[in-house]
């Protein structure tokens, strides 16, 4: 069971890391502020609504262009835990689907707290690693990622949605 923010328990996990290494410890950076997430939602009530979702979206950022600060992480130690975390949940995910196991399902559910909690990380006060340069890098190509994809959905008619929803219905009833 963890008792403190899980930012700290990634800081004593990389702590742990670098000193079994006999590599020195960086100072902690003050953290200024940075550009975050977007949000183009507009209240009301709609009909006809499709949920787009993106499968861990910064973890992917982070395992896709390899983000980690140079001078504070020269081992590379924090994508090595991204890696661990998201590669680990996708297994216990897996079980979970396979087995309906509750285990598995926790399991997944805690490694994808921590995968989500490695963006956290680098963004705040106080932790040796953090990095405002990566957090800051990380939420750029994640609001990149959302404005290309309100563009491409903005563009689509409601048959095309229905007929993809439709086609995917009928695909998992075929598997199943």
């Amino acid at each position: 069971m963890l008792e403190s923010a899980s930012g700290g328990q990634i800081n004593s996990i990389m702590l742990r890391g670098y000193l079994q290494n006999n590599h020195s410890i960086p100072k902690a950076d003050e953290i200024e502020s940075f550009q975050g997430a977007i949000s183009f939602g507009v209240p009301g009530i709609y009909k006809n609504v499709m949920k787009i979702d993106f499968s861990g979206l910064y973890p992917s950022i982070m395992r896709q262009y390899k983000v980690h600060d140079e001078k504070k992480d020269p081992l590379k130690l924090f994508l090595t835990l991204v890696e661990y975390f998201a590669e680990f949940r996708l297994k216990y995910k897996k079980l979970y689907k396979e087995t309906n196991e509750k285990y598995y399902d926790d399991m997944q559910g805690a490694l994808k707290i921590f995968a989500n909690s490695c963006y956290g990380f680098l963004g705040t006060n106080g932790l040796n690693f953090n990095s405002e340069k990566s957090a800051a890098f990380i939420t750029e190509k994640g609001r990149e990622l959302l404005k290309y994809t309100i563009e491409w959905a903005t563009n689509k008619d409601y048959e095309y949605w229905k007929s993809l929803t439709e086609n995917k219905e009928e695909a998992e009833d075929e598997t199943t």
